[in-house]
């Protein structure tokens, strides 16, 4: 089987809407819910909204690359 991105899918809440129909209740509910009042939900999505794509128009691109270091 070859992995694909479904159609309609371009960031990861198209595919948080595709997941309930391709994982049981149980499993959606362990990976979306968080503990106590959804406080770790809360501040993942804090923190992930504090990163953009910036585009930067008009760079001389001849030397890029998409190497990562995490």
């Amino acid at each position: 089987m070859t992995p694909h991105i479904p159609a309609g899918v371009w960031n990861a809440i198209d595919y948080e809407r595709l997941a309930p129909q391709h994982m049981d209740a149980g499993r959606l509910a362990y990976v979306a819910g968080g503990c106590g009042w959804d406080r770790t939900v809360a501040a993942n999505r804090a923190a992930f909204a504090t990163w953009a794509i910036v585009p930067r128009l008009l760079r001389d691109v001849r030397g890029g690359h998409t190497r990562l270091t995490l």
